[in-house]
């Protein structure tokens, strides 16, 4: 029951004890206007109040909102990574290089010394 017709109901209870019918009116029109703002009030209420559709596209916002946050995260973190490989490669391949040139050096030197070692013992002899 609406709260206008609940205070109709009470003015009706109470007609009996109001001697004069113009009081009466008056006051039932003033209550009515009453309970009419209040019901105005509390629709306008009612009508900011999210609702649960209101709740759920919310809810799918956010998560759309989340999965593109993730899927970029994610694209960042794989240029990141074949970022690294490219230089851990260029790294490795220095690495490489270095050790050819050390094991040719390192395969030189015993060559080298037994020629160095020669050259004395030839000097020694003459």
């Amino acid at each position: 029951m609406s709260v206008a017709l609940k205070i109709k109901h009470i003015v009706k209870e109470h007609s009996g004890e109001i001697k004069d019918r113009e009081i009466e009116r008056w006051l039932a029109r003033i209550l009515e206007e009453v309970a009419l703002l209040i019901e105005e009030e509390q629709q306008s209420r009612e009508e900011r109040l999210a609702t649960k559709e209101d709740i759920k596209l919310l809810m799918q916002m956010m998560d759309k909102r989340f999965e593109a946050l993730q899927r970029e995260m994610n694209t960042r973190f794989e240029a990141m990574e074949k970022a690294n490989v490219a230089r851990f490669e260029a790294i490795d391949k220095r690495f490489e290089a270095l050790e050819k040139r050390l094991s040719m050096i390192t395969c030189f030197v015993p060559l080298v010394l037994s020629l160095v070692m020669a050259l004395f013992a030839y000097i020694i002899k003459s």
